[in-house]
């Protein structure tokens, strides 16, 4: 089964929050994985994703943590090494949320207007936030960029944004990721 038939698979005809089971086995001699889908999403129940984007979350605080520390040396090099490790992380973080969770969730709670529509505003936000982060990244690789008092209060401010969306996310939005058994 390749990767992308691991998270997608056809829907069936009933209600959205029906399950269906696929007992396919992986080709690396693991034990039987039984899958869960939400019908109609075509996505399946990772029961590890959530600690699998809070493990990310803590990798991009300590990523970000040290760019806030070496952008007070001004090392140039060091400063962009750090803000494209921040950007491969970001992007592929909000690519897991996106297809991964959001997508999922979505189906989930179709029924759901109020959580479901709360999704829907957190992932806009987020993506949003994501543009914000990387023209900022942008602009701070060009050859002309300066890593002066302007620079650090940008940075700082974006500390302050990704900080309080990391906490949002963990407190409130992550809840939402269940069992389509136990949404019923």
């Amino acid at each position: 089964m390749g990767i992308i038939s691991r998270f997608f698979k056809k829907p069936a005809e009933n209600s959205s929050r029906d399950i269906e089971i696929d007992l396919e086995k992986d080709n690396n001699s693991q034990p039987e994985e039984v899958k869960a889908y939400v019908k109609g999403g075509n996505i399946a129940y990772h029961p590890e994703l959530i600690n699998e984007l809070k493990h990310e979350h803590r990798d991009l605080v300590e990523i970000f943590t040290n760019l806030v520390k070496t952008s007070e040396t001004k090392d140039k090099q060091k400063i962009r090494n750090l803000l494209d490790s921040f950007k491969k992380n970001l992007v592929s973080h909000i690519l897991k949320e996106n297809v991964q969770f959001y997508v999922y969730v979505k189906y989930l709670l179709a029924d759901d207007p109020v959580n479901g529509d709360l999704a829907k505003i957190m992932q806009q936000e987020m993506n949003d936030i994501g543009k914000t982060v990387l023209n900022f990244i942008a602009k701070s690789m060009e050859d002309s960029a300066v890593f002066d008092s302007e620079f650090q209060a940008e940075l700082n401010q974006i500390g302050s944004v990704l900080t309080e969306r990391i906490k949002i996310e963990e407190e409130k939005l992550y809840v939402l990721y269940m069992h389509p058994d136990s949404f019923k």
